[in-house]
């Protein structure tokens, strides 16, 4: 769990628990161009103006057991795609929390990606606006991408929120996913491979 309100440098602590089975905690660090703390909803946030991500120094999920990940997000250009999570493999990102331009018949979308395998082409699931409304720039949002595997045929869920005082209006999209690619690469926040 990471906060994101530190004020300078280039670590953002991992504020959540270290596993119980042996594990510790996962700060990510800053690299990069365009990446920096700064001015957030309530606190400070991560900021990106360019090419930089803060990464892990490792994988922080089991991607082939069920998983929530989530941010609050602030997109400030919606020309290009912009990945908020993901988790590396090895030329590919096992999942991708996302914004995808060419979703929605190109108007743009939020959107859960997983790959079954390294070189194999990516399933989505996309939130098409119908409850939230589409991507907006400069108006912040919670997204989040849920992987069940123990579902009938498994199963990815992105589910987007709202309004940041309630969470209200929200909407969800699913789609059927079978996969067990395991990465080891590391957990990134704001790029994809």
């Amino acid at each position: 769990r990471w906060s994101l309100d530190e004020t300078s440098g280039t670590t953002a602590a991992d504020s959540g628990k270290a596993p119980s089975h042996g594990g510790s905690l996962s700060p990510l660090t800053l690299s990069g161009s365009g990446v920096g703390f700064g001015a957030g909803y309530i606190d400070n946030s991560l900021i990106f103006t360019g090419n930089g991500a803060a990464t892990a120094s490792g994988p922080v999920l089991d991607t082939t057991s069920a998983f929530t990940v989530m941010a609050w997000v602030k997109p400030s250009d919606l020309s290009t795609d912009r990945t908020i999570l993901s988790q590396d493999g090895g030329a590919s990102s096992r999942f991708e929390l996302h914004f995808d331009r060419e979703a929605n018949g190109g108007a743009g979308g939020w959107c859960a990606s997983m790959r079954a395998a390294e070189t194999a082409a990516p399933v989505s699931a996309c939130a098409d606006g119908g409850m939230v409304g589409l991507p907006v720039m400069d108006a912040w949002v919670h997204v989040a991408a849920v992987f069940n595997p123990a579902l009938t045929g498994q199963q990815l869920r992105i589910y987007v929120m709202g309004d940041p005082e309630s969470c209200f209006p929200a909407e969800s999209a699913s789609v059927e996913f079978v996969g067990a690619w395991s990465v080891t690469g590391a957990f990134v926040v704001g790029r994809a491979r």
